[in-house]
């Protein structure tokens, strides 16, 4: 200060610029705020991935409903997961979703569109990818590279349907062999494959057909711990990639550590729908092994990983 006023710049000059200052500051937050405020809003406005309105299905005329008065939303990039007991309409509701079967009352909605305007080209290659439960039900050739090729014409450099892209298909190969961990696997006959590492290369077949929306019927069942947390990796590096991944499981420990909403399917409906956090410590019968473990002390704890922390931070001194 005293610098500055031995070259005469006064007080009352210097509290002036910074006043000056400050109002230019504000000014420049407020159109900051602006401008992201207009970018979530259109966020805000952005359909839904996936909308099911009041839908009701039922397999026969005179059968009961299996579906009844479903509604549900989901967002883009996000892990959806459905879980409830057995026969309550999960993977009837995931069928529904693909086209494999149509509700007699309500609608389905993909980004905003009726389901029913897709033609099936669009919708299944390039929109909306669907694993079963038995990956085995999708292997057709002799190894799993041939497998791969399949998907996209064969091997031969040319357009097609099935390949409309410029990227060599070769290059295209070797990205989804990377993604799924199949290096080593490509001259094996799927068949001969674990269950992880046929999961796998039966993902990296749907990949393939570059979906933006994900459905899943039980893909950790039968793995073990290994083949699960490969597996949840590749679900992360989807996302990041704006995925949208809808899973139909009873891996209720799976579906708290990496799904982002969990929905509880009962009687043909979802009942309760909420982050998997609120959703596995709210639940009394349907959570965690570690949140019944640990939830007399650590109650907000879901998973292994979770108590965990929980313990470390409550041994760290205040």
């Amino acid at each position: 200060m005293s610098g500055l006023r031995a070259k005469g710049i006064k007080k009352e000059q210097i509290q002036q610029a910074n006043q000056r200052l400050e109002r230019q500051g504000e000014k420049n937050e407020n159109e900051t705020a602006g401008f992201f405020g207009h970018l979530k809003r259109q966020k805000e406005n952005t359909p839904p991935a996936i909308q099911m309105k009041d839908v009701w299905f039922r397999y026969e005329k005179d059968s009961p409903d299996v579906i009844q008065d479903l509604s549900l939303e989901v967002k883009k990039g996000e892990f959806y997961a459905l879980v409830g007991g057995n026969g309550t309409g999960k993977s009837t509701t995931l069928s529904l979703l693909g086209r494999v079967h149509q509700p007699y009352s309500g609608r389905i909605y993909l980004d905003g569109k009726d389901l029913r305007s897709f033609s099936d080209r669009k919708l299944y290659c390039g929109y909306l990818g669907v694993m079963p439960q038995n990956p085995q039900s999708i292997f057709l050739k002799k190894t799993v590279l041939e497998d791969l090729y399949s998907v996209i014409g064969g091997k031969k450099e040319k357009p097609s349907n099935e390949y409309p892209i410029s990227m060599k298909k070769e290059k295209a190969i070797e990205g989804i062999v990377s993604l799924t961990h199949l290096e080593g696997l490509l001259e094996r006959h799927p068949y001969d494959l674990s269950g992880g590492e046929q999961q796998r290369a039966a993902l990296a077949k749907v990949l393939l057909l570059e979906p933006e929306i994900l459905l899943l019927d039980e893909p950790t069942k039968g793995l073990d711990g290994f083949y699960k947390s490969r597996l949840a990796e590749i679900f992360q590096k989807l996302k990041e990639q704006g995925i949208t991944i809808v899973m139909v499981s009873h891996d209720i420990e799976f579906c708290a550590a990496y799904g982002d909403i969990c929905a509880m399917f009962f009687d043909g409906g979802i009942v309760t729908a909420c982050t998997a956090k609120e959703f596995f410590t709210g639940n009394s019968f349907y959570t965690t092994a570690a949140n019944r473990m640990a939830r007399q002390i650590f109650p907000d704890a879901v998973t292994v990983k979770g108590v965990i922390e929980a313990c470390q931070r409550s041994r760290q001194p205040e």
